[in-house]
C-alpha cells in the first residue's frame, strides 16, 4: 500500500520526537558527577589517573579511567552551558541514536510501513536508555556501526567503508568499557560458521569463504585497536573484573534483570520475539543469526542496562533480507532538514514553555545533597566523608579537597567492598565495627537509612543538619 510522503514526513517527525520529547526528563544519573571530577583532575594533571584520586580506597589500588574521553566531553558541554549543556547533549545523542537505526534499516528494507514499525518500536524500547547521560549512548552508535560492518561481509559486499571501523574501535576503548560487546557482535557470526561446519549446518558466512576470512581480519583490526588508550592492554583488566564482581549484580537495580513495568520493556521482548519469529519462518535457518540473537538476548535479561544490545541485534535480524542486495540509501536532504528544523522548534518551545533550565536546577538540587555539600566545604574538620553509593560521585565532583567513602565505580572498588558498604547504610550486624565510619570526619544518609537512626545513638557522631538528608559529625 502506498503512503504519501506527506503523511511519510509525519510519522518520521512522530519517531524522531521520541528522543527529542526526553529533553523534558531531569539529570538524574549519579555517576556524572565523578565523571566531571575526572575530567577536571585530567585538566589539572595533564595525564589520566593511574590511581584514584577521589575516594578513600587503598592508593596502591591500580585505577583505569576507562572513560575519560567521555569525561571530557561531559565536562566541555558542561563548562559550555552548564547543566543544560548535558541535558541537550544527552538529546541530541538519543536523536544520533534513532537516526543511525533509521539508516541501518532503511539500508535493507524498502517498505515505508515495515521500517517506521522497525524504527518506532526500536525508539520505544529505548527511551529508558536515552535518558540516561553515560557513555553507552556513544557504544550504541558504534554497535550499530559494528552491526553494519557485519551483515555488509555478510551480504558479501565489496565496500571498503567496513575497514575504517578499527578506528572507531581506537576511539572507542577511550569512551567505554562495552566496546567488548562489540568484539563479541564481531566473532559471533565466526565463532557459529566453525561449528556449522562441524555439523553440517547452514551459516552466513560460510567457515573459510572469502566473506569469513574477512571478517576474520576485520575482527583482529578492531581488537588491535582497542590497545589505542591510554592504558594500553591494561584496559582489559577491567573487562576481566567485572566478571569476577558478581555481588553487585544484586545491588544496583541497573545490573538486576528487566522487571517488565514499563512499556520500554516490554518492548524489548516485542521485538525479540518478532525476531526470534522471524527466523522461524525462513525457508533455512543460518547458524549465526541465531547465534547473534542468542547471545544478545543472554546479555539483555541478564542485566536491565543492557538491553539495548537485544534491541539492536532483533532489528537487524528483522531487516536482513537475503534474497536481495543491499541497497544504496540516498536521505531525502529537503525533508531531513525540515525534520530536522522542526524537531529544534518542539525542543525549543518546550524548554521555554516549561521552563526546563530552572526546573532542571531545581531537579538536580533536590535530587543530589547540594545544602550537606556546601555545609561541609565551610566545615574545617578533616577527615573523609561516607555517603549512599548514589552520592559518592556528585559529592567527589562537588567537594574536590575531601575524599569519599565510595561511588559508583563498582569495578574499581570491587564487589566485597560494595556489598560491605552496602550492609553498612543498611545498619546489619557489625555495622559500629566498620572501618569507614572509624575515618570519616562526616556522613551524609538520608533520614530512612537505618544507618541514620542507628548514628542518632552513636557517641562518636552528632547530628548537624536534619531535613531530608541528615549531616553527622564527628564530635571533637
Amino acid at each position: 500500500m502506498a503512503v504519501s510522503p506527506r503523511i511519510q514526513f509525519l510519522v518520521w517527525l512522530g519517531i524522531y520526537l521520541i528522543p527529542a520529547s526526553l529533553i523534558a526528563q531531569p539529570l538524574l544519573e549519579h555517576d556524572t558527577g565523578w565523571h566531571l571530577r575526572t575530567a577536571e583532575w585530567i585538566l589539572e594533571n595533564g595525564e589520566v589517573p593511574t590511581s584514584d584520586p577521589f575516594s578513600t580506597i587503598d592508593a596502591d589500588r591500580p585505577l583505569i579511567a576507562y572513560s575519560w574521553l567521555f569525561a571530557l566531553l561531559l565536562h566541555t558541554a558542561h563548562q559550555a552551558f552548564g547543566l543544560v549543556g548535558i541535558l541537550l547533549w544527552r538529546t541530541v545523542m538519543g536523536c544520533l541514536i534513532v537516526a543511525a537505526i533509521h539508516a541501518f534499516v532503511a539500508r535493507r528494507c524498502r517498505a515505508f510501513l515495515p521500517t517506521a514499525c522497525m524504527v518506532g518500536s526500536a525508539a520505544i524500547a529505548l527511551s529508558s536508555t536515552l535518558m540516561a547521560e553515560r557513555p553507552a549512548l556513544f557504544t550504541m552508535l558504534f554497535a550499530l556501526w559494528t552491526l553494519d560492518a557485519i551483515f555488509r561481509l555478510r551480504e558479501s559486499l565489496s565496500d571498503r567503508s567496513v575497514w575504517l571501523l578499527p578506528i572507531g574501535y581506537a576511539l572507542w576503548a577511550n569512551l567505554h568499557i562495552q566496546f567488548v560487546h562489540g568484539l563479541v557482535l564481531l566473532f559471533i557470526p565466526w565463532f557459529a560458521a566453525m561449528i556449522a561446519a562441524g555439523f553440517g549446518l547452514h551459516a552466513t558466512p560460510s567457515f573459510r569463504s572469502p566473506a569469513w576470512n574477512r571478517l576474520t581480519l576485520l575482527g583482529l583490526a578492531c581488537f588491535a585497536g582497542t590497545f589505542a588508550n591510554p592504558y594500553g592492554p591494561r584496559i582489559w583488566s577491567v573487562v576481566l573484573s567485572y566478571g569476577q564482581n558478581r555481588e553487585i549484580y544484586e545491588l544496583f537495580e541497573e545490573l538486576k534483570s528487566l522487571r517488565f513495568r514499563d512499556v520500554a520493556d516490554w518492548m524489548t521482548l516485542a521485538i525479540f520475539a518478532a525476531a526470534v519469529f522471524r527466523i522461524g519462518r525462513l525457508p533455512r535457518v543460518d547458524a549465526a543469526d541465531i547465534a547473534l540473537l542468542a547471545a544478545c538476548a543472554y546479555f539483555s535479561f541478564h542485566a536491565r542496562h543492557e538491553a539495548w544490545l537485544v534491541v539492536l541485534a532483533s532489528v537487524a535480524i528483522l531487516c536482513r533480507d537475503d534474497a536481495t542486495a543491499i541497497m544504496a540509501y540516498r536521505w531525502d536532504w529537503l525533508a531531513i532538514l525540515a525534520t530536522s528544523m522542526l524537531v529544534t522548534a518542539v525542543i525549543g518551545f518546550r524548554m521555554v514553555a516549561q521552563q526546563i533550565p530552572a526546573t532542571l536546577e531545581t531537579a538536580w538540587r533536590e535530587s543530589f545533597p547540594e545544602t550537606v555539600a556546601n555545609a561541609i566545604a565551610d566545615d574545617p574538620t578533616s577527615g573523609p566523608v561516607v555517603a549512599p553509593i548514589e552520592w559518592g560521585g556528585y559529592l567527589e565532583w562537588r567537594l574536590p579537597l575531601r575524599r569519599i567513602a565510595i561511588d559508583g565505580r563498582a569495578q574499581l572498588h570491587g564487589g566485597a567492598r560494595t556489598k560491605r558498604f552496602d550492609d553498612l547504610m543498611k545498619g546489619r550486624a557489625g555495622w559500629e565495627r566498620d572501618p569507614i565510619l572509624d575515618e570519616a570526619a562526616f556522613v551524609v544518609v538520608p533520614p530512612f537509612y537505618p544507618l541514620a537512626s542507628l548514628l542518632l545513638h552513636d557517641a562518636r557522631y552528632e547530628r548537624i543538619a536534619g531535613g531530608d538528608v541528615w549531616l553527622f559529625r564527628r564530635r571533637r
